[in-house]
């Protein structure tokens, strides 16, 4: 057991290992130097965040603001964006972005259409601190355009572009996608605007011969067919899908139905002439193999005694086109070999009576019948050679008598017809069983 010495002094006692390190640590140089330089950045640090500070910064590329009344809106403007300087505490102005300031341009004078040079104002937006202050603009003046803004709605027309069809083939109906574009813009730039069109080509090389379908931008044309700059309108939509035919071609002969006619008039032509005597048309070709002749219509030759050129229009049938560059057909009646007389009609024939009745022509003559025939045979045709004939093949009958139109033609198959209308009295009667048979559904 150790006894205490009451005299005990603790500073003579012998030091520690800690008490060594310590001493040792706060009497070396180099310790010194380490633990000065980290004070020093520490100060820094405090100093450069601290409230006190004031620093400065750039922004770049702030939006500016263009908000004008009387429906006026932004067209088109030199800039779009500005440059700002701002100043404050820097633990401040370091967070802030381009949404903190807000740089409007002064468009109390801008009153109606047109262009102006404007004052740019910049401020801060709600929130940010009153001690940070915006000290310059990269420009404090803009110029803009205005005006109101509207929509129309325009046809698009398809334009092929160096689309051409194979031989013995054409390009057929064009079917779009969408029929109308709308445009919407600055009243001024959608004044220019006259018509809209895509443009479209073949998928696979120029020379077609089946149907396909091609993708087609819309673009807009003044009255000029100039194009617009489009950059100012948005559209909707912006392009079209075009879907084209590719029909079959074929020439064929035109061809008239005559009424009224002798049989074998309309193959005899040298009583008449069609000009143009022929003509190009396509179609799909489940219809363009199927026509031999292109029909004009019908012509009544009792409506004319002597020579006439009667004019038609070319009508295409449905389903096809005319490729000829052709709008209408002449047909002339040459009757400078034609003479005509005067000849009563004893002779009567009735056709096309339908089953269940019977009818009779109680009419027994027709008194001065203009008939045309060829100068070679006019003067040997009697009254016993021509035959007054009743069609009924489409006539709704009832019982009784009904006037009917009659058609003047020779018994031997001779070249006769007649100018004028003549009709006849018909009695129509209904067969008993026929009747009997009605009565019972």
């Amino acid at each position: 057991m150790i006894k205490k010495n009451r005299f005990f002094n603790p500073s003579a006692a012998p030091e520690s290992e800690v008490d060594v390190l310590k001493k040792s640590f706060w009497t070396s140089k180099t310790s010194l130097k380490v633990f000065s330089l980290l004070a020093a950045i520490g100060f820094w640090v405090a100093i450069s965040t601290g409230a006190g500070v004031e620093g400065t910064r750039w922004l770049y590329g702030v939006d500016i603001k263009y908000e004008a009344q009387f429906g006026m809106k932004l067209v088109s403007a030199d800039t779009q964006k500005v440059d700002l300087q701002i100043t404050g505490p820097r633990y401040i102005i370091g967070s802030l972005d381009n949404d903190d300031i807000i740089v409007t341009a002064i468009t109390s004078g801008v009153l109606q259409s047109g262009t102006y040079s404007l004052d740019l104002k910049a401020e801060l937006a709600s929130g940010v601190p009153s001690d940070v202050t915006i000290h310059s603009l990269s420009t404090s003046k803009v110029v803009a355009k205005f005006d109101t803004f509207t929509e129309q709605s325009y046809s698009i027309t398809a334009v092929p572009q160096n689309v051409v069809a194979a031989e013995g083939h054409a390009l057929g109906l064009e079917t779009l996608s969408a029929d109308r574009v709308k445009v919407y813009g600055p009243y001024s730039e959608i004044q220019k605007i006259k018509t809209a069109v895509a443009r479209y080509s073949a998928p696979s090389g120029n020379k077609v011969s089946q149907n396909f379908t091609s993708k087609a931008e819309i673009h807009l044309l003044d009255g000029e067919g100039n194009e617009i700059d489009m950059t100012a309108v948005k559209m909707d939509p912006t392009s079209v899908d075009i879907s084209v035919l590719v029909l079959k071609t074929k020439k064929l002969p035109i061809t008239l139905e005559f009424i009224n006619a002798p049989d074998g008039f309309a193959e005899n032509n040298q009583y008449y002439k069609i000009q143009p005597g022929e003509i190009e048309i396509a179609g799909p070709t489940d219809v363009i193999d199927t026509m031999s002749s292109f029909r004009l219509g019908t012509l009544d030759l009792s409506k004319y005694l002597e020579s006439k050129t009667v004019t038609y229009q070319i009508t295409a049938q449905e389903g096809t086109q005319i490729i000829s560059k052709i709008t209408e057909a002449e047909v002339t009646l040459d009757y400078s070999k034609i003479k005509n007389k005067k000849i009563n009609i004893l002779n009567f024939q009735v056709e096309g009576v339908p089953q269940g009745f019977t009818a009779n022509v109680i009419t027994t003559r027709l008194e001065n019948v203009t008939v045309l025939s060829p100068a070679s045979t006019i003067k040997s045709i009697t009254e016993s050679d021509l035959v007054a004939v009743v069609n009924l093949s489409d006539r709704q009958l009832s019982p009784g008598q009904m006037e009917v139109s009659v058609s003047i033609k020779s018994k031997k198959g001779r070249m006769v017809w007649a100018y004028g209308n003549y009709t006849v009295l018909v009695n129509v009667q209904q067969n008993p069983d026929a009747q009997q048979n009605i009565s019972s559904e």
